[in-house]
């Protein structure tokens, strides 16, 4: 059985509430919607699909995929109920 890193969650949980932190304090509310820029979001989500379909065989690729739309199709049918 693995241990549960505690860690790490807080870590990520820091680690996000530090940039949110510096990006607000800096430009309040209106500077935290700047920071989010949608061309950004795609490059970046582009370059890991990359990486990902570069790393392992196509079958995982497409299994990934077909998880992804089982979970929020599954996720807008218990929303409907």
């Amino acid at each position: 059985m693995k241990k549960f890193d505690l860690l790490t969650p807080i870590g990520i949980l820091i680690g996000i509430s530090m940039v949110a932190f510096g990006v607000i304090s800096s430009g309040g509310v209106q500077g935290f919607l700047i920071f989010i820029d949608f061309p950004s979001m795609l490059i970046v989500l582009g370059e890991f699909s990359e990486l990902y379909a570069s790393a392992f065989r196509l079958g995982s690729f497409v299994i990934c995929g077909e998880l992804v739309y089982k979970l929020f199709n599954q996720r807008n049918q218990m929303l409907m109920n």
